[in-house]
């Protein structure tokens, strides 16, 4: 069952189709589904380090050196083999320990990206490894989460979710649990879809797993990038120089040969044979193999000090022969991180709580959003102001709408009672009937002056109600 044939149903039909409820599977249950469906697990191609070692010996340029060094063999350069051997030994070296330290290190770091999951079994939270979650699994979820599995949300409370590894939109994605009126086709129109691999930046949510392991959206992403063999440009110009020395070496001892045969009554086998030789080491680089290995291996040395792990040599090569790279630019060149620049008000710090009082900071002890409009805001609110913040409790709120285009909370202290609005411009000013001509004017022609800056616009309105 694919993610589009499931954002249509409701609640009661996701259940009833993945054969679950609110209340969780079971433990039987879950070790039948586990025997079916496997472990969570995505199966990356992992290398032997046989494997690694023969790779080192697919270049073009190495059969030529091995047949080179046979032949120096038979006719007895003894000499001339071992050097030969000798740089091929080298090369082999440098380019088995560099990948094969990196397979290493993948494989270590996997061991330490082991993730825990809160999930609903037996009518009991708990949290289990990651690995063992199955289709029917009741997922919770709260900010900093990075979905284990694809699920399909049945509770969603200003759930927004960075779905950039999949997608490439930098800008969060708001979810919701509702059914759409239409299957969706596409990934950033599944509204009340997760993502396998999707991290979870704002509110709460809940949903069903309907996908695990290979069977995910991204495992079908990483097993397809598994399947495709690719020959890097470095790869490719070491097989061309190699056809054409060894197209050359043929051609030259054809035509020697050739004109052997026709010049002399009783041509030597030997001198032929000691000429190819000679031709062969004079025509082969030995010490290409190596040079080249050698300068790879800087390369991925200096990477390995940026925190970069190269798992194959030739990719240095090719990240060297870029031309143009394309990216998107937010969250890539820039760090997609918000800044409050002005705050176009008579009383600007108290625009700032009451900002900040409109954002979920009273619903987390630590006061820290993954939301970059909430984050901007709680650190433009001086620290004095920052205190006051402990002495408000919320009392109920309507969470973000892309209809309403505002989200709505009602705050409290023990001497005052507020309802706070936030979003958008056009929305919030229709909403202030009493704001005088004038003053609206002059918020117009603001927002219209900050909007051709490229600057963003935040609107934040008050209303005091009774304590009663």
């Amino acid at each position: 069952m694919t993610f589009s044939n499931l954002t249509t149903l409701s609640a009661e039909d996701i259940f009833r189709v993945l054969h679950t409820s609110e209340s969780g599977l079971s433990s039987t249950t879950v070790e039948m589904l586990l025997k079916q469906h496997g472990l969570n697990k995505i199966r990356s191609q992992e290398h032997t380090w046989i494997e690694i070692l023969a790779r080192q010996f697919t270049s073009p340029f190495v059969y030529l050196l091995l047949a080179a060094t046979v032949i120096t063999f038979l006719v007895g350069e003894t000499f001339d083999g071992l050097m030969i051997l000798l740089f091929i030994s080298i090369n082999t070296v440098l380019g088995f320990s560099q990948e094969f330290h990196s397979e290493r290190t993948m494989k270590l770091l996997k061991r330490y990206l082991a993730s825990k999951a809160t999930v609903v079994r037996d009518k009991k939270v708990q949290k289990i490894d990651t690995a063992f979650l199955v289709p029917g699994d009741i997922l919770l979820l709260v900010p900093g989460d990075i979905l284990p599995a694809d699920l399909r949300f049945i509770d969603a409370k200003n759930l927004l979710v960075d779905e950039s590894i999949l997608t490439g939109e930098s800008v969060v994605a708001e979810k919701t649990q509702k059914p759409l009126s239409s299957e969706a086709k596409d990934m950033y129109a599944a509204k009340n879809i997760g993502f396998s691999g999707t991290t979870v930046t704002g509110g709460k949510g809940m949903g069903v797993v309907f996908a695990t392991g290979g069977k995910t959206a991204y495992g079908e992403i990483v097993q397809l990038s598994a399947e495709t063999m690719h020959s890097g440009i470095f790869e490719k110009e070491i097989s061309r120089i190699s056809k054409f020395t060894l197209i050359s070496v043929l051609i030259t001892l054809a035509l020697v040969v050739i004109a052997s045969l026709l010049l002399k009554d009783k041509p030597s086998v030997v001198e032929l044979a000691i000429f190819s030789v000679a031709l062969a080491v004079g025509v082969i680089p030995e010490a290409l193999p190596v040079v080249t290995t050698f300068s790879l291996s800087l390369g991925a040395l200096h990477l390995a000090k940026k925190h970069i792990v190269v798992k194959r040599l030739s990719a240095i090569e090719d990240l060297g022969s870029i031309e143009v790279l394309c990216s998107d630019k937010t969250g890539t060149l820039t760090e997609n991180k918000l800044t409050v620049d002005e705050v176009y008000s008579q009383y600007p710090d108290e625009t700032l709580l009451y900002a900040n009082l409109a954002t979920s900071v009273l619903e987390k002890e630590d006061r820290v959003s993954a939301d970059a409009f909430e984050s901007a805001l709680f650190h433009a609110l001086p620290k004095e102001k920052k205190e006051f913040l402990k002495e408000y409790r919320l009392v109920e709120d309507v969470p973000f709408d892309p209809t309403r285009k505002r989200v709505s909370k009602i705050v409290q202290t023990d001497h005052s009672k507020m309802l706070l609005v936030q979003g958008a411009f056009e929305e919030i000013i229709n909403l202030c009937s009493e704001l005088p001509v004038t003053q609206k004017k002059n918020v117009l022609s603001w927002v219209a002056q900050e909007g051709h800056q490229g600057n963003r616009t935040l609107a934040v309105a008050v209303r005091h109600l009774s304590l009663k």
